[in-house]
C-alpha cells in the first residue's frame, strides 16, 4: 500500500479555525465538502489558537481517518505521540486561529488515536 492510514476518535463539539493560506488551491465553500477535517495544534502556551498541520477525512460520528505520520512519533514510527491538547475541527473550509467562529463548524478533543501496525517511516521509498 502506497499510504497507511490511522483512526482518531473523536467527539464533535462546537467552534471554528480560520484564515490558513491553501498552497497551489482555491478556496471552496464546505457544503461540498462536509468530508474534511483539520488536525490542529495549540499555536501558543495554554492553547487558545491553534494551527492546522493534518487533513482528516470524516469516516462517522466519532471518527476521522488521516495519515499514520500525523500521530506518530518521528523517533518511533509504532508509538502514538503525545496528542493532549490537539483538536480536529470539522465543517469549515477557511482554518484559522480559534474562536473566530464559522456557522456550521465544529472542534473536538483528540482523544484516541491508532495507527496500522504495518506503518513504515515516511523517508523509506516502499511500504506494506
Amino acid at each position: 500500500m502506497a499510504l497507511l492510514y490511522l483512526l482518531v476518535l473523536i467527539s464533535l463539539v462546537s467552534g471554528l479555525q480560520r484564515n490558513i493560506k491553501i498552497a497551489n488551491g482555491l478556496l471552496r465553500e464546505i457544503d461540498n465538502y462536509r468530508f474534511m477535517a483539520s488536525l490542529q495544534k495549540p499555536t501558543t502556551t495554554g492553547g487558545r489558537t491553534f494551527a492546522h498541520y493534518c487533513g482528516g477525512t470524516i469516516l462517522g460520528h466519532s471518527w476521522i481517518l488521516t495519515a499514520s505520520h500525523c500521530v506518530t512519533k518521528p523517533e518511533n514510527r509504532s508509538e502514538i505521540r503525545n496528542l493532549k491538547g490537539e483538536m480536529v475541527v470539522v465543517g469549515t473550509a477557511r482554518l484559522g486561529p480559534s474562536g473566530s467562529p464559522e456557522p456550521g463548524a465544529q472542534k473536538a478533543w483528540i482523544k484516541t488515536a491508532y495507527a496500522s501496525p504495518h506503518y513504515t517511516r515516511p523517508d523509506r521509498k516502499e511500504h506494506p
